[in-house]
């Protein structure tokens, strides 16, 4: 199967909420030569969503590093953060991502979620990519 059949099945399962079958998927079109930051987030957003925050925040580190403008892997990671325990991480870095992206599509996830931290605390279910 060629890298870009493996991200499209990656896609599908993902579309299905298939997680550990997108994360099987993913991981074959990386290993086939699709190395970009959209990957690494597909493949961290199939790990968060199996119950494995940190492989995914993993996939959201390794997709900023690859581009620092990728928005949805900066807004992820921080959810990543929020889900492993680390309240104060995770503010840090949705108030980068206010910063860098003002206009972005998780603007007004990111402000509730820094409300919610700061307020009341925040649950793992609060947060999510």
């Amino acid at each position: 199967m060629t890298a870009q059949a493996s991200r499209d099945l990656g896609n599908g399962y993902e579309d299905h909420g298939q997680w550990p079958q997108a994360v099987t998927a993913y991981t074959q079109a990386i290993a086939g030569g699709i190395d970009n930051p959209d990957i690494h987030t597909d493949l961290g957003v199939a790990y968060f969503k199996s119950s494995q925050p940190q492989k995914a925040l993993e996939q959201y580190v390794i997709a900023q590093h690859q581009n620092p403008q990728h928005e949805n892997s900066l807004f992820n990671e921080a959810s990543a953060y929020a889900v492993l325990g680390d309240s104060k991480r995770a503010i840090a870095i949705w108030q980068q991502y206010l910063e860098k992206f003002p206009q972005g599509g998780h603007v007004a996830d990111a402000k509730n979620f820094i409300a919610t931290v700061k307020a009341h605390g925040l649950t793992p279910a609060s947060a999510k990519p």
